[in-house]
This record gives C-alpha cells, sequence and structure tokens, in this order.
C-alpha cells in the first residue's frame, strides 16, 4: 500500500501497508490479509534517512532544498515466514 499523498518538504512522510495481495488459496472470503510486519529504509536523493515509528517507516523531510527530489524507499513486508521486498518511489512535492 502506498500513501494517498506523496512526501511534503518540512512534513513527516510515513509508509504503512494495510493489506497483502496473495495468489488464490481457495479461501472463501476476500478479506484483506494484514502482514506480520514490515520496516524500511529510504534515501532522499543520495541520502539515507533514518525512520522512526513502526518499522521505521516515518521520515522527516527537511524543509530546504529537497522539492523536486526523489525519495526511494524500500519496504520489506512480512508474512508467514515469507519476505518481499517492494520499491517505492516518490518525488517531493
Amino acid at each position: 500500500s502506498t500513501p494517498s499523498a506523496g512526501p511534503r518538504a518540512g512534513r513527516q512522510f510515513v509508509i504503512a501497508p494495510t493489506a497483502l495481495h496473495l495468489p488464490p488459496d481457495g479461501r472463501e472470503t476476500s478479506a484483506p490479509i494484514v502482514p506480520e510486519s514490515y520496516s524500511c529504509t529510504a534515501k532522499l536523493g543520495a541520502k539515507t534517512l533514518a525512520g522512526t515509528g513502526t518499522g521505521g517507516c516515518t521520515f522527516k523531510i527537511a524543509k530546504k532544498k529537497t522539492r523536486g527530489k526523489k525519495l526511494t524507499v524500500q519496504l520489506t513486508v512480512n508474512y508467514q515466514g515469507a519476505a518481499k521486498v517492494v520499491p517505492l518511489t516518490f518525488k517531493v512535492k
């Protein structure tokens, strides 16, 4: 899942997966499956950002000299012993 609003200069930016999409397994319900855990790493341009909050997925975007820069986040989601890395790319507004 991705945030509804992209990262903004001078604001916090939070990544929080809300559901996993798995191949069909014969279940009768299509209820969303929540990941057991998740973590993030991020870079703003070439600079690595230190994340805080759940899974280290909350980032403070500096106000100066960040507009227009690329924010890349590697979201790692864990479920039943399996891990999937989801690359996310945003442009700071």
